[in-house]
């Protein structure tokens, strides 16, 4: 490629010199003086050099792309986890260093007389210290072997027993360290000695000292004494992981020390760390084994009878993690300790401070969502303070709830939040969420004082506190208000969160404009029968809980849209109707109404006597206190209205309130059958008479 570059550059320079030499056939022109043939090639002679080695002194500048950034982040991600993968494998490939640092101890003799004379020091106080309190153990073994297999009836003697046995168990560890410190400042040894030793002596004490607080408060072996409300099996379980939990460390930690201060080399002790960490780690992985069941026992709530047979999103939840929580913990117990072990310095904390954090956060969002529960679903005896305010404001403290949580569990692993309210974006986010909330809470206010209004209309009440009867067309018209109100107020909060999301609500509404046209046009009957309802409704011609018959159907009205009507008839059957097929109405309760009275008599009946029956019921009952209210006027007699083939009918009226007409007939026969009986009035019904040619004639005998 360099090879063109360069013929082409020297054709360049050649045409650039001969052109002119040929052109002189033509005009004549003064000779190039050599000065500027000097100047030419000192311009051409750096790019024939760059052509011909490639190097450059100029920087061709990269143009900087989400994949380049992309492949650099993982590209330092890469170099980050090799470093620290490679120190973490040094750290244990340091633990062979240790022979060499034996070689050299052994190599120098004023070393090994040291250690020698330090470990015959060591072996004459342990015998000593561990002599007397093996004596202390058997001194006190009658009095602790009574208080545990003691039975304790009362709480207050038990936790004095527990406490004695406890006193009396420390004292051997108190003549342990005694015994020891008294050896030790006889035997007078050099200051690194007794320092080795007495590290030794208070690791053991402090060992002795785990045991015994662990027996303490588990007590495997004595049910009587113990502080804690678990089982024997769980007791002695916790006693023994505890005891190589406390020994693991404990040792660990002051094995750590005596390196240190025998000049072991720091990366030999790294290593030996990282060996203790990971020991730590398996015996918590072998522990999470042996409970995972009864662990994911509590987590499901087994025990908790309130549980059984529930289901929830919360109990999906917790079943899930029950499954799981396992391998979840595992888990974490591996990448924390890789972390850890490969981190930088202080990761550990941090992954200490994000767990407890994350935790503590749970906590107190489970608490608020359980006090939020208890807003949303609080028992009201006062119908007009019941609106939908309560599930809204559990709703919002629900995402007001975990939006701090989340917050709160970010800064706990050390994610700089201030950056949420710093940014641009940041400021976006929360300005639209704040304008969210508002708008909607405002809504919110608007619908519950309409429903307020609603409901005092609804539920009035007189100065003795029963509630006065609603007249129908309220009844009718303010819920239908009150369902036309969510649709408006909901309708201005969509499109108020959309406009907040970026979203032009101009066009949605142009396109809702189009589509309701469209559905105008293809669905007449739905406008039809929105038209219909909404006549019926402002010309007041039913209401709910009248009385209609509408074609083919009759039955109360329970409750009315602008599209339908809703009838419950005497059979409970309801009927759902929409306005555009219902050609006729009959409102059977509109205002008031007559309850018509037909009664029957025999043709050989007095009918002046009847009527004057007749009218004498119809004063009673209009005079009856019973019915003071639902009886308007007196009894209209209308006189003869029929005369049938076996009976005369005499048709009467009373003008009641609307909707009283059937009761109010029903007592008028009851009342008229035992007047009629009284005065000897007979009643038509059909008889049957039996006929024997040979005997006489049967008496009638009534069908």
């Amino acid at each position: 490629m360099s090879f063109y570059k360069i013929s082409a550059l020297l054709l360049f320079f050649m045409l650039s010199v001969a052109l002119p030499a040929s052109a002189s056939t033509l005009r004549p022109a003064p000779a190039p003086e050599r000065k500027d043939i000097s100047s030419i090639a000192d311009v051409i002679a750096p790019k024939l050099q760059e052509l011909i080695t490639g190097d450059s002194d100029s920087e061709i500048e990269l143009e900087e792309t989400f994949g380049t950034r992309a492949l650099s982040f993982v590209l330092d991600s890469f170099k980050v986890l090799s470093k620290e993968g490679a120190q973490f494998i040094d750290n244990f490939a340091a633990l062979p260093q240790l022979s060499k640092w034996y070689k050299k101890q052994r190599q120098n003799p004023k070393k090994v007389e040291q250690w020698l004379d330090m470990g015959r020091l060591l072996l004459i106080v342990l015998a000593s210290a561990y002599f007397i309190r093996w004596l202390a153990i058997l001194l006190f073994y009658p009095l602790r072997s009574r208080l545990r297999k003691k039975k304790f009836k009362s709480a207050v003697r038990r936790f004095t027993a527990a406490f004695l046995r406890l006193g009396v168990t420390f004292i051997p560890i108190f003549l342990f360290i005694a015994v020891a410190l008294l050896t030790i400042e006889q035997s007078q040894p050099d200051k690194w000695s007794s320092f080795m030793i007495m590290t030794v002596i208070y690791a053991l004490a402090l060992f002795q000292t785990l045991l015994i607080t662990f027996r303490f408060f588990l007590a495997p072996r004595s049910k009587s004494l113990r502080i804690l409300p678990i089982s024997t099996e769980n007791a002695a379980f916790i006693k023994f992981w505890a005891s190589w939990y406390g020994g693991v460390l404990l040792f660990g930690t002051f094995l750590a020390e005596l390196a240190k201060n025998a000049r072991v080399p720091q990366a030999a002790i790294s290593g030996f760390g990282s060996l203790v960490a990971l020991v730590i780690i398996v015996m918590t992985i072998i522990v999470i084994t042996k409970k995972k069941m009864l662990v994911a026992s509590f987590i499901r709530g087994d025990a908790l009878p309130s549980n059984k047979g529930h289901s929830s999103v919360w109990q999906s939840m917790r079943s899930w993690i029950a499954r799981v929580w396992h391998v979840l913990a595992i888990a974490y117990l591996v990448i924390g300790y890789f972390v850890t072990m490969m981190g930088p310095q202080g990761s550990f904390l941090i992954m200490q401070q994000g767990t407890v954090g994350t935790l503590l956060v749970l906590v107190v969002v489970r608490l608020l969502l359980y006090l939020a529960s208890k807003v949303a679903y609080k028992k009201q005896t006062d119908p007009t303070s019941v609106g939908i305010y309560r599930p809204v404001l559990r709703f919002f403290i629900k995402v007001l709830v975990w939006s701090l949580g989340l917050t709160c569990v970010a800064a706990a692993w050390g994610v700089d939040v201030g950056i949420l309210f710093a940014s641009s974006w940041g400021q976006r986010i929360v300005g639209s969420a704040f304008s969210i909330a508002s708008t909607i809470l405002v809504l919110i206010a608007i619908y519950e004082v309409l429903h307020f209004i609603i409901e005092r209309k609804l539920n009035l009440r007189d100065s003795e506190g029963n509630i006065i009867e609603p007249d129908p067309r309220s009844r009718t018209l303010l819920p239908m208000a009150r369902n036309v109100a969510i649709f408006v107020l909901g309708l201005i909060g969509v499109l108020v969160t959309l406009s907040e999301f970026g979203i032009n609500t101009g066009p949605l509404l142009a396109g809702a404009g189009v589509l309701g046209v469209a559905l105008g046009f293809g669905s007449q009957t739905l406008v039809k029968d929105f038209l219909t309802g909404l006549f019926i409704l402002i010309e007041n011609t039913i209401a709910v809980g009248d009385v209609v018959k509408l074609g083919n159907h009759a039955g109360v009205v329970e409750g009315m849209t602008l599209r339908t009507v809703k009838l419950r008839d005497i059979q409970g059957y309801l009927h759902i109707l929409p306005f555009s097929s219902i050609s006729e109405i009959v409102n059977m309760t509109k205002d008031f109404a007559y309850a018509v009275l037909e009664v029957e008599v025999a043709y050989d009946s007095d009918l002046e006597k009847v009527i004057d029956v007749v009218k004498r019921v119809g004063d009673e009952m209009y005079k009856d206190p019973t019915l003071k209210g639902s009886i308007l006027e007196p009894m209209d007699v209308l006189g003869v209205d029929q005369l049938g083939a076996s009976s005369i009918a005499i048709k009467s009226r009373l003008k009641v309130t609307a909707g009283k007409q059937w009761g109010i007939r029903r007592g008028f026969l009851l009342r008229i059958k035992s007047a009629f009986d009284a005065a000897g009035i007979e009643i038509p019904y059909q008889h049957i008479v039996y006929v024997n040619k040979t005997e006489a004639p049967a008496t009638p005998e009534k069908s």
